[in-house]
């Protein structure tokens, strides 16, 4: 995976556009290559020629106007961090799932069609940064004259991929405008966008993170949507408003505002009152500079172990430094709701999926870095979402239950030639799941 030091560029000239009947084709004909850090994305092999090549033939109206009817998903859809981005790519919408990928039309570069053949190129914001993901044409089709040769993937700083689709929309505009195009649906579409009141704007970014284009949404929908938003505010409904189905959206509210008197009224207190410690102990650990999400979180764990004064093979109970109190779930995205009780006790609700022991024991640890890293926060959600935030929560869970040089002691052999049967023993050991453990192996000592 490239450095998030990478940006997202659109390098183009414009070029005649002789034959083209459309004006806004016409006027925004051009040769165009796409970067992302020093990763060519838009390099295609040409049948016809036998050549290979950075750039295509193309207009850049209908990217630019792709860029301009999903502005909104780009910025605010983190959903699709749910799913692994090996299923990022177009040919998704050509499998027997495809009705779970309509996604993909809002966020990879190829559903901006118009006849033009785009780079499987699929934009995902996970919080701070944006995750771009692109795949090759591995088995194009014989009636394409060209296809893409490239695959990768680069964690790009969110906001200098909104300034770099924003700018080609600016330019597209800006073109159009030299060649005495005045009223495009692009300049209408775009400076709808740029007008919209602050509260418009909330209300977009609201809609755009349960999924859907705000300008699209039933009336009865979006009153049901202000409703919610009047149950509760901040970070909790922006968590509850990435993870819940929006089918469930009135019930899904309901159990959170349920969940916070459940846990306000909580009486019992932790097995285990070192939670002041742990907090420390994160806190101990700097979060700036660290080149990804993810090792903050291993950081933080390893520094929370030595508070608890645990060394690298010993297991952990996490759920003994908070109370845990069972509920019914409405829906398997809202895997917890965690706060604080009137005696100051930290609390997690978890729903139904939750009654496994290894299942309960990493939403725990998950929780446990929520009530150290944010002790100001009322309330906060476990969802299953992959934000910088969500990056950080889950590597210190996975780190703090079975430490990665403790797997590798455990094991007792080359972590590269372990089996099936080793990462069980491991997942014994430490009291989590199996998967942990493969997760542990592959991310820590596998890339060591």
């Amino acid at each position: 995976m490239s450095a998030d030091a990478a940006r997202l560029r659109f390098e183009y000239e414009w070029e005649p556009g002789e034959g083209v009947r459309s004006p806004e084709l016409a006027a925004t004909w051009c040769r165009l290559e796409i970067w992302v850090g020093s990763d060519c994305v838009s390099r295609v092999d040409d049948r016809e020629s036998g050549s290979n090549r950075r750039s295509l033939y193309c207009s850049l109206y209908p990217l630019a106007e792709w860029i301009a009817y999903n502005w909104w998903l780009i910025q605010a859809d983190v959903r699709p961090t749910a799913l692994h981005p090996h299923r990022w790519s177009f040919s998704q919408l050509r499998s027997d799932q495809a009705h779970k990928h309509t996604w993909l039309r809002h966020h990879n570069l190829r559903a901006a069609g118009d006849g033009f053949l785009w780079p499987n190129v699929t934009i995902v914001p996970e919080g701070g940064h944006t995750r771009i993901v692109w795949v090759a044409d591995d088995d194009p089709p014989i009636a394409w004259p060209s296809h893409f040769t490239t695959s990768g993937e680069s964690l790009v700083d969110g906001g200098t991929v909104r300034r770099a689709l924003a700018e080609l929309v600016e330019s597209v505009l800006t073109r159009l405008a030299e060649r005495g195009i005045t009223d495009s649906t692009l300049l209408r579409e775009w400076r709808a966008n740029d007008e919209l009141s602050d509260d418009e704007r909330e209300f977009c970014l609201a809609t755009a993170r349960l999924g859907f284009d705000p300008y699209s949404t039933a009336p009865e929908f979006a009153e049901e949507l202000v409703r919610v938003s009047e149950q509760f505010q901040g970070e909790l409904f922006g968590e509850f408003l990435d993870a819940v189905d929006p089918a469930l959206l009135g019930p899904g509210a309901d159990w959170v505002v349920a969940s916070l008197a459940d846990i306000r009224s909580t009486t019992t207190l932790p097995a285990d009152d070192r939670i002041s410690e742990v907090r420390a102990a994160v806190d101990r650990v700097a979060a700036n500079g660290a080149p990804r999400p993810w090792t903050i979180g291993y950081h933080q764990a390893a520094s929370a172990r030595e508070a608890l004064e645990l060394d690298r093979t010993q297991p952990v109970m996490p759920e003994h430094l908070m109370t845990i109190v069972p509920s019914t779930e409405v829906e398997s995205a809202l895997q917890g709701l965690g706060g604080s009780s009137e005696r100051h006790a930290p609390t997690l609700v978890l729903g139904a999926s939750a009654r496994i022991d290894t299942t309960k024991r990493f939403a725990a640890a998950r929780a446990l870095w929520h009530f150290a890293a944010q002790p100001a926060r009322e309330a906060f959600l476990l969802t299953p979402t992959r934000t910088d935030v969500r990056k950080i929560e889950r590597a210190f869970a996975a780190e703090l239950l079975a430490p990665a040089t403790g797997i590798r002691e455990q094991l007792g052999r080359e972590p590269a030639t372990a089996t099936d049967d080793d990462l069980d023993a491991a997942a014994d050991h430490y009291g989590v799941s199996p998967l942990l453990i493969r997760h542990q192996v592959e991310n820590q000592l596998l890339e060591a």
